[in-house]
């Protein structure tokens, strides 16, 4: 991660966030937190030292996103954003052992094997300089180089690198810089 980016831009107050109960999810929205006695509204508090804000869905450049798919079934336990003092790159998605994982976007699989916290990964390369990352996987069933269409099996859900229970660790980037999975993905309706 660059330390030296520009501070990351206030959160927007009435941010959103997924609920998930099992393998269905509902699209909630947050309120906005109360104001604190000593805060006055008229003085804004000092915005705190974060990384660059990543760029939306759509290429800083224009260049239009894959139409992105969940790469897998179960509720969302982390959001991308900050956690623990530094920036959760990604969504994790929690399911069981074993449970398929689909390429969200058709692609080229540029790296497939092991990396320190991510435990075994696969990299996927699409157009527009796009890449999602898919990690914590119990089995990658591609081989680097490999095409992969939308939708296509390419990993089994586990728990290895860095996890407390199976998960998928799941990013999108444009170029090298993360991106709300979210903020790409098609909201979620009950029963899927």
């Amino acid at each position: 991660m660059d330390t030296t980016a520009a501070p990351r831009r206030p959160r927007v107050a009435a941010a959103f966030l997924w609920t998930c109960v099992a393998l269905s999810c509902a699209h909630v929205e947050e309120a906005p937190a109360p104001l604190g006695k000593a805060a006055v509204a008229s003085e804004p508090a000092a915005p705190s030292p974060r990384p660059e804000p990543a760029p939306s869905c759509a290429d800083a450049r224009g260049a239009k996103s894959p139409p992105f798919l969940w790469p897998a079934r179960g509720g969302v336990t982390s959001a991308f954003g900050i956690r623990g003092g530094d920036l959760h790159e990604g969504i994790d998605i929690s399911s069981q052992h074993g449970m398929v994982v689909r390429a969200a976007a058709a692609g080229t699989v540029v790296f497939s094997d092991r990396k320190p916290g991510y435990g075994r990964v696969i990299f996927l390369k699409h157009p527009g300089g796009y890449k999602t990352v898919y990690a914590h996987n119990q089995d990658n069933l591609v081989m680097t180089g490999a095409r992969v269409e939308q939708g296509q099996v390419i990993a089994d859900m586990g728990s290895t690198g860095e996890a407390s229970g199976p998960h998928l660790h799941f990013e999108i980037r444009v170029g090298d810089r993360p991106v709300n999975p979210l903020d790409c993905l098609p909201v979620r309706t009950k029963g899927r």
